[in-house]
């Protein structure tokens, strides 16, 4: 049960580190945001409304292009605002963290030292080269 103990702990500070508040303050302002959030809604909308009207065996392609065009527009404002681009900043720091430290614990249960196992971002965004990085 010691290992269940330390895990909990490493949840803990995990939870104390900048990188975990940062996300939580740029989620809670995201959340607040309230042209982000009719944004968001909006694409949502539409992102049903283009999916309903992709399963109908009647399709109007030129209303699909219009939804589809609509979508990718709420899309980049969704993405160019404020508060998301700083949770999305903020949730590759986090990311980042948690993947270094499933790295070193991977690494460790295959047996590598534990003093220097590491997390070595090599992606090359081909994953029929890759070993796996999920």
């Amino acid at each position: 049960m010691e290992i269940i103990e330390l895990t909990r702990e490493l949840g803990r500070t995990i939870q104390e580190d900048p990188r975990y508040k940062a996300l939580r303050e740029t989620s809670a302002a995201c959340d607040k945001d309230e042209e982000l959030q009719k944004m968001i809604g909006d694409f949502n909308l539409t992102r049903m409304n283009l999916s309903n009207m992709m399963n109908d065996p009647d399709q109007d392609q030129k209303k699909m292009q219009e939804l589809n065009e609509q979508l990718t527009s709420v899309y980049e404002k969704v993405m160019q605002n404020e508060h998301m681009t700083a949770y999305n900043n903020a949730n590759q720091e986090l990311d980042l963290l948690l993947k270094r430290i499933k790295a070193i614990l991977d690494q460790c249960a295959a047996g590598a030292n534990p003093d220097t196992a590491d997390y070595e971002e090599n992606c090359t965004h081909n994953c029929s080269t890759c070993g796996g990085c999920h």
